[in-house]
């Protein structure tokens, strides 16, 4: 029998057929596995998330036996929980989730299930709870400090709790004031102070840099120690550095109410008798207190056919130290007193009046005028004095 030969390029033909043929027989489809649809995260598209956590559902016998659930905190500064899924991995359109990407939902009461399949069989799913919280510091838009206080709660020695008398924000300027009067006799070394203030964050300086307020921090107010505070809201803006001040009401004592000069030669009235130093206070309060005329004079002895405004009398405080500030807390101070030398032999009496108030530029109790921050604080103090001028 005659076999026949073959072309060459037939078989190779041949062979690319069986070869293609091979190739495109389509796989006999498995069961897919339930973990390839677990999920890794979970972006939002209106804000990125602070933290997440996710809790994989629990598979048994190829089939969701507990939903997996997921736990997303966002910064309150985004103040909505309508968030949507920004993105999600198809594989090609092998899966599929529900509610759809972009899709915004109210996470703000409840959770939300996400439902992930496979598209070729949608029976095969995997559920996710999902829940979308607020985390991190709480949201302001301000950055203001609205009160303190010492509360007896904190301060046993203090017999009731005592508010601040003023929260100063000063215009044009980048500092602000707290006032706090205080009885006589407290301790300015050992104060519990109670801030209220509207910011998302509170900080206090004492020396140095600034630091996150501490509630319930015992506190030196003594002078020269310093306390700062400063609030800041979520977008990182500061308030103004507040200042506190503690001070008492009656800072001047002097240790008479009363005094008596020696007596007075009688002149033309052009030349005055000066006694200097005559008159001993304390500065019981907790500020420098500088040299000080008085507001004004009463109760005083005319002198005959003279103008009423006429003094016979003057005084003045003095800081016996010179080249300080003023009279430091706890130090003694002096008062000079003048006494005109009028022609008339009499008994002449005035009561001087001051009227001491806090310079907030250089932090000193004065009565000197300035243009502004100058705030009243003070009882006024007085004293008397009585002299005689005889020949």
């Amino acid at each position: 029998m005659k076999k026949l030969a073959i072309p060459f390029f037939l078989v190779l033909f041949a062979i690319s057929l069986t070869h293609c043929s091979k190739n495109n027989t389509p796989a006999v489809p498995a069961t897919p596995d339930l973990k390839e649809l677990l999920l890794k995260d979970f972006p939002l598209s209106e804000v990125t998330y602070r933290d997440i956590s996710i809790t994989d559902p629990v598979i048994e016998n190829g089939q969701e036996k507990t939903p997996g659930k997921i736990l997303i905190s966002i910064p309150y500064s985004h103040r909505s929980l309508q968030v949507s899924l920004k993105q999600f991995d198809s594989k090609d359109g092998r899966y599929a989730i529900s509610p759809s990407i972009g899709v915004a939902q109210n996470f703000a009461n409840s959770p939300i299930t996400y439902t992930v399949s496979f598209n070729s069989n949608p029976a095969l799913k995997l559920r996710y709870q999902v829940t979308v919280v607020y985390g991190g510091e709480p949201y302001s838009e301000k950055a203001n400090i609205i009160g303190f206080s010492f509360e007896k709660s904190q301060n046993p020695a203090l017999g009731a709790t005592i508010e601040a008398t003023k929260v100063v924000d000063y215009e044009n300027s980048s500092e602000a004031a707290i006032y706090v009067i205080v009885p006589a006799g407290t301790d300015f070394s050992k104060l519990v102070p109670t801030v209220t203030y509207e910011a998302a964050k509170l900080y206090y300086r004492t020396d140095g840099s600034l630091e996150y307020y501490k509630p319930g921090a015992v506190v030196n107010f003594k002078y020269p120690a310093r306390y700062q505070l400063q609030a800041e809201n979520s977008l990182g803006v500061k308030s103004k550095l507040y200042e506190v001040i503690v001070d008492v009401k009656d800072p001047i004592q002097f240790e008479q109410t009363s005094f008596i000069t020696q007596k007075v030669k009688t002149g033309n009235g052009s030349n005055s008798q000066l006694f200097a130093n005559a008159i001993t206070w304390t500065n019981v309060g907790n500020r420098p207190i500088t040299a000080m005329l008085p507001a004004e004079y009463i109760e005083k002895t005319l002198l005959v056919g003279m103008s009423p405004t006429l003094n016979v009398i003057t005084t003045n405080l003095v800081n016996p130290v010179s080249g300080t500030i003023g009279v430091l807390p706890g130090e003694k101070g002096k008062a000079d007193v003048k006494v005109l030398q009028t022609s008339q032999q009499a008994s002449f009496t005035t009561k001087a009046i001051f009227k001491p108030v806090f310079r907030f530029d250089n932090q000193v109790i004065t009565a000197l005028p300035s243009p502004n921050r100058v705030e009243a604080l003070y009882n006024p103090v007085s004293i008397t004095i009585n002299s005689t001028v005889e020949n």
